[in-house]
């Protein structure tokens, strides 16, 4: 009866939630090529806003997320902020202070919105709101293959690191952060396959692990 109860309880729970989900008619679509927001309900653009996006060396998220959080920060992040479940960052859509970094890579990887367009998105999409980032023409690789120095991030670093992992060399976190266990995994890599030993993973060093650029 005690099982029966708690199954029941889960259940209802389990129901609650997706109910909630099916009942939320918005999406967000990021192009960070255009440093554009658009807002999508039921399956139609009902708004876009210009954005800004992150930096080639701090690049924005790729790939689909969710709204986890939202707040109401300081004026520096222009009041409010829409975090994501990014695995290798704290990375959301949030107002500025410098309304000229807007339409253009200028960010440390989050998405900055006019601060008057934040608030009215703030107010619309619920926590739980799905959010896609596309850049580039290469899926997870963007607009290329990059230079990833130690301490870098990124849905590329996630791939490379999955690659090392099928590879036998890395049994750490798949959590698109280029730390010591992922330099250590590639510094073996290199040593077997008797390339010259390096911690900056280079355009070459990812053909060489079978990556092919593919639209």
């Amino acid at each position: 009866m005690k099982r029966f109860c708690l199954f029941a309880v889960f259940l209802c729970c389990f129901l609650l939630l997706s109910g909630a989900e099916s009942a939320n008619p918005y999406e967000i679509f990021i192009d960070g090529d255009e440093a554009t927001l658009y807002l999508i309900e039921g399956g139609q653009c009902v708004q876009k806003f210009r954005c800004a996006v992150g930096k080639p060396d701090t690049p924005s998220p790729i790939g689909t997320f969710y709204i986890t959080e939202k707040a109401h920060w300081g004026s520096g992040f222009g009041g409010r902020w829409l975090g994501i479940n990014c695995k290798w960052g704290k990375f959301g859509i949030h107002g500025t202070i410098f309304p000229n970094s807007i339409g253009w890579s200028s960010s440390h990887g989050c998405f900055r919105m006019l601060n008057k367009d934040v608030e009215k998105l703030y107010d619309i999409v619920p926590v739980g709101t799905k959010v896609t980032v596309a850049f580039g023409v290469y899926g997870d690789f963007g607009n290329g293959f990059r230079y990833i120095k130690p301490g870098g991030y990124g849905s590329d670093v996630m791939r490379i690191q999955k690659r090392l992992a099928e590879l036998g060399y890395y049994n750490g976190s798949i959590d698109g952060r280029y730390m010591s266990l992922t330099q250590n995994a590639l510094n073996k890599y290199q040593r077997d396959n008797g390339l010259t030993v390096t911690n900056t993973v280079t355009p070459a060093l990812q053909e060489h692990m079978g990556f092919v650029l593919m639209e």
